[in-house]
Order: structure tokens, then C-alpha cells, then sequence
């Protein structure tokens, strides 16, 4: 039997893309305006570059620990394993 991506996908994986899929169809348009916004911003900045904003948005106190916890938590169950590695070495160099 040929193993094709969706087969190899986990179920708990394809239970949070179904669970991203439908919160996002329910998202207020402008809140998704504003994400694109964001993305469009950074999409073509290198990884140095990401890190050395983010931060001095840290030493600024833009972004506040807790705060920075609690995204990468909500994140975390719709990466990968690892993207979940990679995170946590951001979130180390951030502390």
C-alpha cells in the first residue's frame, strides 16, 4: 500500500487542523486581515532578523514572558515534533 501524506498523518494531528480549519472559518474578517497584515510583514525576513526583533520587543517589554509562554503552548499542538524542538530553543534564547 502506497503511504501518501494524508495517510501518514496522525489523528491527533489531523483533529487540530480540523479544529485550526474551523476556528479559522469562524474568525472575525478583520481579525484575518490583520493576521495577513503580520504574516506579509515578516514573510521575507530571515531568521536572524526575526529573532534579533523579537527580541528587543522583549527588552522594550513589549512582550512580556507570560505572554510569550502562553502562545508558544497554544501553538505547540499544531507543529510538528520538530517544529515543537525548534520553538523551545526560540523560546530558551528568550528568556
Amino acid at each position: 500500500m502506497k503511504r501518501t501524506l494524508r495517510s501518514s498523518k496522525s489523528s491527533k494531528n489531523q483533529q487540530t487542523y480540523e479544529e485550526l480549519s474551523r476556528q479559522f472559518q469562524n474568525a472575525d474578517p478583520a481579525q484575518v486581515e490583520s493576521m495577513r497584515n503580520v504574516v506579509a510583514q515578516y514573510q521575507n525576513k530571515s531568521e536572524a532578523e526575526l529573532m534579533q526583533e523579537l527580541r528587543a520587543a522583549r527588552a522594550q517589554g513589549e512582550i512580556r514572558p507570560d505572554d510569550l509562554a502562553n502562545v508558544a503552548q497554544q501553538l505547540a499542538p499544531y507543529l510538528s515534533p520538530e517544529q515543537q524542538r525548534r520553538l523551545s530553543q526560540v523560546m530558551n534564547q528568550l528568556k
